[in-house]
């Protein structure tokens, strides 16, 4: 491909049949094709192909935190935030809603996103910020989760106090993993999962972890 083919957008090819996987600059994964093949896009960049091009990437971007790093709080705080941006706004606001699940299973009645309260046998309308429970993330508004922050702060501020776990969280997203899109996306939550699990070991003070194979989607960007 010449240098001049190599800097045209995906759909300015001039080539009569191509197909094409990539991350464009805002991390999205995307397929795109010649109309010749339209039909048979998806067929040809499958899941499989498309999981085979993710783990090139992942090759070619670095690593996941060593275990050196794990002892980096900073660190850390900013790699799960970079993972769950890559799992995109939409991702991001269906894991919320099944991790607060799993916090709290009866928040809307004891915490309202609305601040509609029953005090003393009556409804009260109080502001939404004075109903929402102790363990909320400092600085986040207490409204309907639709942002990483609630995510980030769940996974990896709750162990202690409600005994959160990467293996609950994971165990909490199976009925709504089918909603995760697309669902290449996946591998960017176990990735996630698979380092706080290994970050739950060195808390633990667990010795002989291991790192290989590691997934490296956070990197993407």
């Amino acid at each position: 491909m010449s240098a001049q083919n190599q800097q045209n957008s995906p759909d300015e090819l001039e080539y009569p049949h191509f197909a094409l996987i990539y991350i464009d600059r805002q991390g999205n994964l995307r397929h795109e094709s010649s109309q010749s093949i339209a039909n048979s896009r998806e067929t040809i960049l499958s899941p499989l192909v498309t999981g085979e091009f993710l783990r090139a990437v992942q090759r070619s971007s670095g690593t996941v935190p060593s275990h050196s790093q794990l002892r980096d709080k900073e660190f850390l705080g900013r790699y799960y935030e970079k993972i769950f941006l890559n799992l995109q706004q939409t991702n991001c606001r269906v894991l919320a809603k099944a991790y607060v699940k799993l916090v709290e299973p009866r928040k809307q009645v004891n915490y309202p996103y609305n601040g509609r309260k029953i005090v003393a046998g009556k409804t009260q309308q109080l502001d939404p910020d004075e109903t929402k429970p102790p363990w909320w993330p400092t600085g986040v508004s207490h409204r309907e989760p639709d942002h990483l922050p609630r995510a980030v702060h769940i996974l990896w501020k709750l162990r202690t106090s409600h005994g959160i776990t990467a293996r609950k969280l994971k165990a909490a997203d199976q009925p709504i993993r089918r909603q995760i899109l697309p669902v290449e996306r996946l591998a960017i939550l176990d990735e996630v999962y698979q380092v706080r699990e290994e970050e739950e070991k060195f808390l633990d003070g667990v010795t002989g972890m291991s790192m290989e194979d590691p997934m490296l989607y956070s990197q993407q960007n």
